[in-house]
């Protein structure tokens, strides 16, 4: 290959590198666009939903607007849901165990756990457990990500879907689903409870949640 054709194939291969680059970043920068998750049931098998409010400047911290954020209630029981969901910016569903170390709490334990769901329970996704302490107090938490229609326990397997995805061209969202509750009665009824209540949840998060 003579030095003519080689440096006009080099020049080709970093125009469409620069193209590729191009639409990656302005795909990152341009405004945040706002879902429609207000048809998010507040009813869950028996569970009922109370909003809990954001300010402006917690939304400029998440970088969206597009936030479900509920305390659903049975009895005297409280389960805490957090649904961050973006078309444009992948770093809003990063891992939340930053958030909780930063707010004071320790993370005593992490392992995974598998939930099921779905007609028969046929369906089957892989959440983070977490264990969390401050002071006398336990947390319980689950939490996985969603990469368009795929549910995953990996925030980097979810980072790279979506990646791929936007270098051909295509749009997939993606989310971070989060349940926690206090641990009142006993670390396996609160797990139990938890994974009962994602087992409703995840085809509600399927059918509302792009």
């Amino acid at each position: 290959m003579n030095s003519s054709k080689r440096y006009w194939i080099i020049v080709a291969l970093l125009i469409i590198v620069g193209i590729i680059s191009l639409n990656l970043y302005f795909q990152q920068i341009k405004p945040v666009q706002k879902l429609d998750l207000s048809k998010f049931p507040s009813e869950i098998a028996g569970w009922s939903a109370k909003d809990i409010p954001l300010d402006e400047h917690t939304y400029q911290i998440l970088e969206t607007r597009d936030v479900i954020l509920r305390e659903y209630t049975k009895g005297s029981q409280k389960i805490i849901l957090y649904i961050i969901v973006s078309l444009d910016n992948r770093k809003v569903s990063h891992p939340p165990e930053v958030c909780y170390i930063g707010s004071g709490l320790e993370v005593v334990e992490k392992n995974k756990e598998q939930i099921f769901y779905g007609s028969a329970n046929t369906s089957k996704l892989t959440a983070d457990k977490l264990l969390l302490k401050k002071k006398e107090a336990k947390e319980m938490v689950l939490y996985w990500y969603k990469a368009g229609e795929q549910f995953m326990d990996s925030y980097y397997s979810q980072q790279i879907k979506i990646a791929i995805n936007q270098l051909r061209f295509k749009r997939i969202s993606g989310a971070l689903i989060r349940v926690s509750m206090p641990v009142i009665v006993g670390e396996k009824e609160t797990l139990d409870q938890l994974k009962s209540f994602s087992q409703t949840l995840t085809p509600l998060i399927l059918k509302y949640v792009p």
